[in-house]
């Protein structure tokens, strides 16, 4: 069973860029280069564009140039009747002109000129409501050509296929990010959590607290002459601190000699 239009007010509003998708799906790629916002000429002598030209690829259908008006509204319809010369300036190098309406209240009746056709979107994709008949055009002149491969170029990459696979290629690069930022932060309190196992088990084992700074240096310091096994520095050190303690005492001797004999042990 064929589908029903819905009514009017149950449509979503459609826009260019729906129409425009509905354009490549009734004319396929393989067989139709559709070229979007063409100039009428090359660079600054540029004064108007067309939404839409169209080059048919197959010689056997005539290679013709089509052009098109997206109008998603009936007030840019009337603007569009209201002014004749913007249209003038490509359906001259055009095998057929044609109108694509959001929806069949846009166009109404008498108001299309009869060397134009009309499509109106569906629920069912573009209806051929008027068929755009066959043109007399006249050659394409170099500047116009030159605005034709300008748009082929950027149209390549404005596409909703490349846009989609931009934004695809944008959500997979955000989330491996997201997942690497997880795996890091994860990885990173694992570590955080590692570090403090092994301080615990230090300060259990040596009986002294890593949180008095003061006292890092110095554990450091023993820590290497053991790593190292500089056990003859230790042995130096020692005997330094020796001669150390005994000039101590010869001095308290000669200020105090009853207290330092009382405190000699027997």
């Amino acid at each position: 069973m064929a589908a029903r239009e819905l009514p009017l007010e149950d449509r979503k509003p459609v826009t260019a860029e729906d129409l425009r998708a509905l354009l490549r799906r009734k004319f396929p790629v393989d067989q139709f280069a559709m070229l979007y916002e063409v100039r009428d000429a090359a660079g600054f002598h540029a004064n108007r564009s067309a939404d839409v030209v169209m080059v048919g690829l197959w010689p056997s259908r005539g290679n013709q140039i089509e052009g098109m008006e997206l109008k998603v509204t009936r007030h840019d319809w009337q603007r569009e009747l209201s002014r004749p010369e913007k249209a003038e300036a490509f359906v001259k190098f055009c095998d057929r002109w044609w109108i694509v309406a959001a929806n069949d209240d846009i166009v109404q009746d008498h108001e299309l000129p009869m060397t134009w056709g009309l499509m109106v979107a569906g629920n069912r994709g573009l209806s051929v409501v008027t068929p755009a008949p066959r043109l007399k055009p006249k050659p394409i002149d170099r500047s116009f050509l030159a605005a034709m491969l300008k748009r082929a170029c950027m149209t390549s990459l404005e596409t909703p296929e490349v846009r989609a696979a931009v934004e695809n290629a944008a959500t997979a690069a955000r989330e491996f990010a997201e997942a690497n930022a997880k795996n890091s932060a994860g990885w990173e309190a694992h570590e955080l959590e590692r570090l403090r196992e092994h301080i615990k088990k230090f300060e259990e084992a040596s009986g002294v607290s890593l949180e008095e700074e003061w006292r890092l240096g110095r554990i450091g310091e023993a820590v290497r002459v053991v790593v190292d096994g500089d056990f003859e520095r230790f042995r130096r050190d020692l005997h330094g601190l020796k001669g150390t303690a005994r000039q101590i005492v010869e001095r308290l001797t000669e200020i105090l000699p009853d207290e330092v004999d009382d405190a000699r042990p027997g």
